[in-house]
């Protein structure tokens, strides 16, 4: 019923989806808590080239973790940077180890799976379903960039590191920034002029 309301009827020829060609060669950078790049959703399968547009360059600043035989960068996943200089301006400055863009808290992983992940057969959820998933733009980009770091609250961030990631999207040439972070909560006018989300 909800496929139906967003018009994503499968291989219908009249669907949004195909129509829409399934978001390919569109950018979309989340901005968040990170990525984990052996997501099966974040699979480049049955992607083409990196669009000429970009202009990220090949910058991932994720290195494989222990027992990870996966390459963690691939025609999907095109781009994931962090941006902490403000966070640890205020907090405990993070071991070396610790710069990289991955996600710790499942976060990001999750909503981008959801914004357009790459189709997945045989997803279940308790072993209820068996069917295949994939997000709404399933054959976009995706880039990442993380501004999110405690792992208690995957919403919990720094402003001027998202303004900067802001940014950097900007001259990346990304199609569509989607900061998923909470913003202000008053409704006192300083504040609200004053929050940089």
């Amino acid at each position: 019923m909800f496929m139906g309301f967003l018009g994503l009827r499968g291989n219908d020829i009249n669907s949004a989806w195909k129509k829409g060609s399934f978001g390919e060669n569109t950018i979309i950078d989340n901005i968040d808590s990170g990525i984990w790049p052996e997501s099966l959703s974040l699979s480049d399968s049955r992607i083409g080239p990196i669009p000429a547009k970009w202009c990220g360059g090949n910058i991932i600043q994720i290195n494989k973790l222990n027992g990870s035989i996966e390459v963690p960068c691939n025609r999907k996943l095109i781009g994931a940077i962090f941006f902490n200089k403000s966070y640890e301006s205020f907090n405990e400055k993070f071991p070396r180890s610790q710069h990289i863009a991955y996600d710790l808290v499942g976060h990001e992983t999750r909503t981008l799976s959801t914004i357009n992940g790459n189709s997945v057969p045989g997803a279940s959820i308790f072993n209820i379903g068996n069917r295949t998933v994939k997000g709404g733009s399933p054959k976009s980009r995706i880039t990442t960039l993380k501004v999110s770091w405690s792992l208690e609250d995957a919403t919990s961030y720094f402003g001027v590191d998202v303004l900067a990631a802001i940014d950097q999207e900007i001259n990346d040439t990304v199609d569509l920034i989607y900061v998923s972070t909470s913003g202000c909560t008053s409704t006192n006018s300083e504040e609200i002029f004053t929050d940089e989300v």
